[in-house]
């Protein structure tokens, strides 16, 4: 168990960050909404009076340079648009109609306007004021998301779009509520690159078999790797695979980046 450092001192108040309490205590300390924790290295400090980074970014600079920006979400929106398989004016010629559901995390800060760049113009939203406090069983299945199921039928939706709290799993729910199921997220996928681009696929040992018999069906090859994204990826660069994953929804896209996303 690694302990507290000894105790800093904050530029801004004065105040001393110290404690001999172990990393177990962070969920503890946590509770507290106007605390906030900083693990540096093998170092913890919790500042009771701080509400938010830039209040310790004097403390931070003994450690190293803080740098803020907020261009990202859209830098990666742009990126998704701007690949080679997506075709926008397809997309918005359509005129689908969407409903999501991004358990109260971050997918509710991109979903939306990935989808409106994409040029979605109903998006039906449920959970996605990224605050933590999960509406449901954040795992994707179908005991768990009944209440888009719903939503589907109701909004009379074209495709519905569940992510996982840190967004790296995608599970899609038909037109008709049921669940398209999360093993299928990548094979559907690949199989539309594969009609595109063909090339060699990867997924894990715990994937079912249908991402090989579609990548055999489309003349290419097919490798297993282990259980874990990193061996997954490691396996993809090793074959030069376009495209890979894991059959819980999650989707490898080297043209995109060696990451689920």
């Amino acid at each position: 168990m690694m302990p507290y450092g000894e105790y800093a001192e904050c530029p801004n108040c004065g105040k001393i960050a110290h404690g001999e309490e172990e990393i177990e205590e962070i969920e503890t300390l946590y509770g507290g909404s106007d605390k906030v924790l900083l693990v540096l290295g093998r170092d913890l400090f919790a500042h009771p009076r701080a509400h938010n980074i830039a209040r310790l970014a004097g403390l931070l600079s003994r450690f190293g340079k803080v740098t803020v920006d907020t261009t990202y979400k859209q830098k990666h929106i742009e990126s998704v648009l701007n690949l080679e398989l997506v075709d926008v004016e397809a997309i918005k010629a359509a005129y689908f109609r969407v409903a999501i559901d991004c358990v109260n995390s971050v997918g509710g800060v991109v979903l939306p306007d990935l989808l409106y760049a994409l040029g979605v113009k109903e998006i039906f939203k449920l959970h996605c004021a990224p605050h933590g406090n999960f509406a449901h069983n954040p795992e994707p299945l179908p005991q768990h998301l009944t209440e888009i199921s719903e939503l589907m039928k109701h909004a009379k939706a074209d495709v519905g779009f569940v992510v996982d709290p840190d967004v790296d799993r995608l599970a899609i729910i038909s037109e008709d509520g049921e669940m398209f199921g999360e093993e299928y997220t990548l094979v559907a996928v690949s199989d539309y690159v594969l009609s595109h681009t063909p090339g060699n696929t990867v997924s894990n040992l715990s994937s079912s078999r249908a991402l090989r018999d579609v990548t055999r069906a489309h003349g290419c090859e097919y490798n297993a790797a282990a259980v874990g994204e990193v061996n997954v990826v490691t396996k993809m660069k090793a074959t030069n695979a376009i495209i890979g994953g894991e059959g819980n929804g999650g989707v490898i896209y080297p043209a995109s980046h060696y990451g689920r996303d």
